[in-house]
C-alpha cells in the first residue's frame, strides 16, 4: 500500500461516494470549499492506495509558518468494507513521515456525549489515536458548540500546550472570517 495525493477526480469521487456515509452532513465542508483551500495551498487530500483502490483517506488543513508546518487532521476514514483490519492504524503510522511540525487531531470529548453509546464511540476514537502514537495535549476547544479534546501526532516531536493553542487558533483563523471565529471558537 502507498500514500498518494488525490487527483481532483479522486477527490470528487471520495467526497460524493464515501464522505456522505463516513461523516454527518453538518460535519462535511462543501466540496468547493475544499477545492478552494487546495488551490490556496492550505489543504491536502491523501489516499492510502491498495493498487488503484483507495483503502482509506485523510484530509488536512496545512499552513506553512516559516520552516514549521501547522496541520489539522480534518477528515480520516477507512473504506467501510476494510474496517477492522488494521488499515487505519497502518495509514496513520505511514502519515507520520509525511509531515514535520505540529499535527493536531480533534476528538469529540467523551464527557460531553449525550448518552452511553455515543460516549463509547468517542472513547474508541480517542483510544485509536492514542494507540497509534498520538498524545493528549491538555488543550480543549469549543468549536461551533462541540467540545473537542486536542491530540497531537509527534511529527517528529510533541509541543507545549501554548504552542498547541497558538497553532490551533492559526489553523481556524486561516479559513474562518474573524467574526465567526470570535463567536464560534473558544480554546481552553
Amino acid at each position: 500500500m502507498e500514500i498518494r495525493t488525490l487527483s481532483d477526480a479522486e477527490l470528487a469521487e471520495v467526497y460524493r461516494e464515501r464522505m456522505i456515509f463516513d461523516f454527518p452532513r453538518d460535519e462535511r465542508k462543501p466540496l468547493h470549499m475544499i477545492r478552494s483551500a487546495l488551490r490556496r495551498g492550505q489543504y491536502q487530500c491523501l489516499g492510502l492506495f491498495d493498487g488503484e483502490k483507495i483503502a482509506a483517506y485523510a484530509f488536512f488543513v496545512v499552513l506553512q509558518a516559516g520552516a514549521v508546518q501547522q496541520i489539522l487532521l480534518d477528515y480520516f476514514a477507512v473504506d467501510a468494507a476494510r474496517r477492522g483490519r488494521g488499515i487505519g492504524s497502518q495509514f496513520l503510522q505511514m502519515l507520520q513521515s509525511r509531515f514535520c511540525g505540529v499535527l493536531l487531531i480533534e476528538v469529540e470529548d467523551p464527557v460531553s456525549a449525550q448518552d452511553a453509546s455515543e460516549r463509547q464511540i468517542r472513547l474508541r476514537r480517542k483510544q485509536f489515536y492514542l494507540r497509534n502514537g498520538c498524545a493528549e495535549t491538555a488543550v480543549s476547544a469549543d468549536v461551533f458548540g462541540v467540545r473537542y479534546l486536542l491530540l497531537e501526532m509527534p511529527v517528529p516531536e510533541l509541543h507545549p500546550a501554548e504552542t498547541i493553542r497558538q497553532t490551533y487558533a492559526s489553523l481556524y483563523r486561516s479559513f474562518l472570517p474573524a467574526a465567526i471565529y470570535a463567536a464560534q471558537i473558544c480554546i481552553h
